[in-house]
């Protein structure tokens, strides 16, 4: 684990080095390091601006870390720890590490907007020069940073679902640990005069009755009750309303249970009102920007003892009491 000296106090911000901007870059194979000089000026320019940014964070981190600590406040204490090491997943109860997160992530945010716009006008210089794998390199880089800063819309959808229909895939797209909520109704029956699903809520009964679909997570197949996968992964029932945490990426798609023992064709559709809250983009954009320093900034190039620079050598110890 790395540890970065800002000027002569010792801030211990290390940051991971384990997960890599090259692992969630697709198109250049996690190649971040440019050859171009407009990229390199530019991502010199950024981190120069980041540098500030990163201190203060720091800086309220440490000053929220003693606070708690003389407080006893062990767990807290774990968690701001856990931050200055660069997890940025961890929610401390402390209100001033959480106002210090907020700051920095907007601050950050507003940097790599502006950096993916220089970084779209060096795209066009070395392409006008002949440099198509370097353009395609800054490209990947631009895109991916500018996917991640607005990634966290809320999205609101609608979807049918028709009882007569197998799997039916929709349009929304789910990423690995969002929120996501369904709200359903509408009726539906699996046969020609059979009961009728509610999925509303309504009375049980034989042919031609109601049925409640029953609001659980997994239900079993004869509980009448709609089902949902993630992309090709696990099928899953639901009730009228459910929220779930994603544990996997891809399109949702649903389809009305199979029920045995049921004759003739289903009939009648259900509606869903689907909302999905993106997970935090922080933690990757943080180790984004980590990697694309690391792999650009050099010693020479100025204050490079923040994210992915080499940190400056750490102030001497003063010497032993009496010592000369």
């Amino acid at each position: 684990m790395r540890t970065f000296i800002v000027g002569l106090a010792a801030l211990a911000f290390a940051l991971p080095l384990s997960w890599g901007y090259a692992q969630d870059s697709e198109s250049n194979g996690g190649d971040v390091a440019f050859t171009s000089q407009v990229a390199l000026d530019a991502t010199k320019k950024f981190n120069k601006e980041y540098m500030p940014v990163r201190d203060k964070f720091v800086q309220a981190l440490n000053t929220a870390k003693d606070a708690e600590s003389k407080k006893g406040n062990l767990e807290e204490v774990k968690k701001i720890d856990a931050m200055i090491e660069g997890d940025l997943t961890q929610e401390p109860g402390n209100m001033s590490v959480r106002t210090a997160r907020t700051l920095y992530k907007n601050s950050l945010m507003s940097l790599c907007k502006t950096y993916v716009t220089t970084m779209n006008a060096a795209i066009k210089k070395e392409l006008s020069g002949g440099s198509k794998d370097e353009a395609g390199k800054i490209k990947s880089v631009a895109t991916d940073m500018d996917k991640l800063v607005n990634s966290e819309k809320t999205v609101s959808a609608s979807f049918k679902v028709e009882a007569k229909q197998d799997w039916q895939e929709s349009t929304v797209e789910i990423t690995e640990g969002s929120k996501v909520s369904f709200y359903c109704t509408g009726r539906w029956s699996p046969g020609t005069k059979m009961e009728t699903v509610n999925v509303g809520g309504g009375k049980r009964g034989g042919g031609g009755g109601t049925r409640e679909v029953e609001n659980q997570i997994n239900g079993d197949a004869d509980d009448f009750n709609p089902q949902y996968k993630i992309g090709e992964g696990e099928m899953k029932s639901f009730g009228k309303k459910f929220e779930f945490t994603a544990s996997e990426a891809g399109k949702l798609s649903f389809s009305m249970s199979e029920i045995s023992g049921y004759n003739g064709k289903p009939k009648g559709d259900i509606n869903i009102k689907i909302t999905v809250t993106p997970p935090d983009c922080l933690p990757k954009l943080h180790e984004m920007v980590s990697k694309l320093f690391e792999a650009n900034i050099k010693p020479e190039d100025g204050d490079s003892s923040g994210v992915g620079g080499t940190p400056t050598a750490p102030p001497p110890e003063p010497p032993a009491e009496g010592a000369k």
